[in-house]
């Protein structure tokens, strides 16, 4: 899982955007985190590394800069600067 979270940490920082507030549905949010299935971001859900989504007509959507600091909080869970 660490590389998998490591991975999502860096294309979470190459794709840094000052539009945090902007929603994101689950492909753009799998495809932040590094390309991830559905079981991956399904299980990053259950274990609280991922917040959970709000659900908008049946589709899940992130605010873009709380799943970005999710991913970096998890990518480095010691809280030491990369």
């Amino acid at each position: 899982m660490q590389t998998h979270l490591r991975r999502a940490a860096e294309a979470a920082e190459a794709a840094a955007n000052p539009v945090d507030d902007a929603l994101i549905c689950q492909p753009e949010a799998k495809r932040l985190a590094g390309g991830v299935s559905d079981m991956t971001m399904w299980r990053w859900r259950k274990e609280g590394v991922i917040p959970q989504p709000m659900s908008i007509r049946r589709r899940n959507y992130w605010r873009r800069g709380e799943f970005l600091a999710a991913l970096e909080a998890a990518a480095d869970p010691a809280g030491r600067a990369a």
